[in-house]
């Protein structure tokens, strides 16, 4: 993502009786290093060069993904 530009992330839960479900709406989503990187409802918003992992809790279950920020197209 470039810093003022925003990708969309997407939080799916698996269930023990193999269906799926999309649960962006409904997670807890954080950024370890807001001033490089927000994140609000599965929005990462970049802010200024550098690397962020984002992560979504539901429950007591939690996934993280790193989101590199540069200013290179």
């Amino acid at each position: 993502v470039s810093p003022l530009g925003t990708t969309n992330l997407t939080a799916r839960a698996s269930y023990s009786n193999n269906t799926t479900a999309v649960v962006t709406d409904v997670a807890d989503w954080v950024s370890t290093t807001p001033s490089v990187a927000t994140v609000v409802d599965g929005v990462v918003t970049g802010v200024t060069e550098g690397t962020s992992i984002i992560t979504a809790t539901v429950g007591s279950v939690t996934a993280s993904v790193t989101v590199t920020v540069t200013d290179t197209p």
